[in-house]
This record gives C-alpha cells, sequence and structure tokens, in this order.
C-alpha cells in the first residue's frame, strides 16, 4: 500500500477527465482545473493502486481518488470549505 499523496484538509486540484484516461472512476462532469479540498481519506484502492478520497468544493462533496489529483500552491483561506 502507498503512503497518502496529501492530508486531510489540503486543497487540490482536479485533474481533467482526459487526464485520466477520459473517465472519473467514479463518474461525473469534467472538473479539470478547478479546486476542492480533502475532507476525509477513506480506504486504499488495490484495483488502481491509490487511496479514495471524500473532496468538498463549492457544489458538495464527492468521493474520488487522490490519482485524479494534482497538488495546488495557492493559499486559499480556510472558511471557503470548511470541515465540519
Amino acid at each position: 500500500m502507498k503512503e497518502q499523496k496529501f492530508n486531510v484538509g489540503d486543497y487540490i486540484t482536479y485533474k481533467s477527465r482526459k487526464d485520466c484516461g477520459g473517465y472519473y472512476y467514479y463518474g461525473g462532469e469534467d472538473m479539470g482545473g478547478h479546486v476542492g479540498r480533502i475532507l476525509k481519506y477513506m480506504a486504499f484502492n488495490e484495483e488502481v493502486d491509490c487511496h479514495e478520497i471524500d473532496v468538498a468544493n463549492r457544489n458538495g462533496y464527492y468521493a474520488m481518488l487522490e490519482s485524479e489529483f494534482e497538488e495546488y500552491d495557492t493559499p486559499k483561506p480556510l472558511d471557503l470549505f470548511p470541515i465540519y
């Protein structure tokens, strides 16, 4: 099992579906370039060799794979996506 790539609370940038082989593992519209915040790390998915994560954005929160994101370097105010 690989180490977690990110930490809970990190801001991350969605990769485009094209960059993820044409689709997101759990489906959904292309969010490439949008920013989300990690709410929770879940199970390690051996089928795709990475962790599953819950990610919040302005539209709610979604289960995704950490491989569907890249680091986001610009700091954001914590109140945009508070963790409850």
